[in-house]
């Protein structure tokens, strides 16, 4: 699969950027840095399955899956650095990436 990764650039309140070293056991990029990283979940857009959304609303659609994006970002930052969700700024899109492999991300 080639799901949509999000990656953040966290930085602290002294300007430093916070990096994370990647396990040797993941797949790409073993070692090396780069910020708290993880993907959206689908699932939390409200429709498990694409057969689960009616088709009703599109701006229903794209503004539940922009949310998913922002805080996908959000719950990745907490999840792998331990800052609390409610000392965090509100995330901010940088800008859209592939890596080598061709792997996208916002």
């Amino acid at each position: 699969a080639n799901a949509l990764g999000c990656e953040a650039a966290l930085l602290t309140c002294d300007q430093q950027l916070v990096l994370l070293r990647r396990s040797s056991a993941v797949g790409t990029h073993a070692g090396l840095y780069n910020g708290p990283s993880g993907h959206p979940e689908p699932q939390n857009l409200g429709f498990p399955n694409a057969s689960d959304w009616d088709g009703s609303s599109d701006s229903e659609l794209t503004t539940a899956v922009m949310k998913e994006i922002f805080q996908s970002a959000v719950d990745e930052v907490v999840a792998e650095t331990g800052v609390p969700a409610d000392t965090l700024s509100d995330p901010q899109l940088m800008g859209f990436m592939a890596d080598p492999a061709m792997k996208p991300d916002v």
